[in-house]
């Protein structure tokens, strides 16, 4: 009899530890592929996957977390390459054209002239401008821009800063209608920033604003935010551009080519800046056409109570 129970108990000894080596087996074959993944994805290879186990347990959720952080990091290193290639296109255009412009100058086939000079120098600002917009939106991302913040009237600050744009409208012949509020719309801002964020969504509506046209430059009070609208009559932008206009370096090839001049970067430091001051900026296409800028910012807190 207790011979039968030791050998019982063995063979149930036996098939507990055989069920628990299954299980443990089970258990580990999915641990290892992530292992395995995260060992590829360490050696430089951004295309890794784990297998996603069935089921809602803890092993299932790690593989998921990690097949998103692996999809992260190969999305920001395709940005990042693209954005390289987009720098050294930037960079090129004007270094070509000021090459091949000294090079004709060295060789006399072209003499130099005044006119010559201020061709040259125009080339010398595009660089320094991409150069300075690059510094910008790096020391955004860094956390490292910092604003000097004051009380200031919105509305005063942008009829300011419309006047600069006189001599452009001029030229295109563009009618910028104004409409600025009566009473003060407080914000607290950096004037120098601000103005900057100003300056590149005119520009841009400048841009794409045909000869003859019509740009809108409107600031309201809406609920708790002080509101900027700029609204041009241009040829509006693509739908699948809406979700991309501030994205570094992207133009929709409808309404954003570098013939525009532009670097690309004008509406990503809109954002960057916009974001800073804790407000938001969107862009659509107004109903009666055209491209539609619209950016909130927290009025003072006096102004909010």
């Amino acid at each position: 009899m207790q011979q039968n129970l030791l050998i019982a108990s063995l063979v149930a000894t036996l098939l507990g530890v055989l069920v628990a080596l299954v299980f443990a087996r089970r258990m580990a074959q999915p641990i290892e592929a992530i292992s395995e993944a995260a060992g590829r994805l360490a050696q430089g290879d951004l295309s890794a996957r784990a297998p996603v186990p069935r089921g809602e347990d803890e092993v299932a959720r790690l593989a998921r977390n990690f097949n998103h952080m692996a999809a992260s990091l190969e999305r920001l290193e395709a940005e990042r390459k693209a954005m390289i290639a987009d720098i050294a296109h930037e960079l090129r255009t004007p270094l070509t054209v000021m090459q091949g412009r000294l090079e004709a100058i060295q060789d006399g086939v072209m003499p130099l002239e005044m006119a010559e000079v201020d061709r040259l120098h125009h080339q010398t600002q595009l660089l320094s401008r991409l150069v300075e917009d690059l510094r910008t939106l790096s020391l955004a991302d860094a956390g490292r821009l910092n604003l000097v913040l004051r009380e200031l009237d919105l509305a005063e600050h942008v009829r300011r800063l419309a006047h600069t744009f006189q001599a452009a409208l001029e030229a295109k012949r563009i009618e910028l209608e104004l409409r600025l509020p009566a009473q003060p719309i407080l914000v607290q801002a950096d004037a120098d920033r601000l103005a900057q964020v100003v300056t590149n969504l005119m520009t841009n509506a400048l841009a794409h604003t045909p000869a003859g046209g019509r740009i809108v430059l409107e600031v309201a009070a809406q609920a708790a935010h002080a509101v900027l609208r700029i609204r041009d009559s241009g040829p509006g932008i693509p739908e699948e551009a809406l979700g991309r206009v501030f994205d570094r370096f992207y133009r929709a090839e409808a309404s954003r080519s570098r013939s525009t001049g532009g670097s690309g970067l004008g509406l990503a430091i809109v954002k960057a800046l916009v974001e800073l001051h804790g407000g938001w900026v969107g862009a659509r296409n107004h109903p009666e056409g055209g491209a539609l800028f619209e950016l909130c910012l927290p009025f003072t807190p006096a102004k909010a109570l």
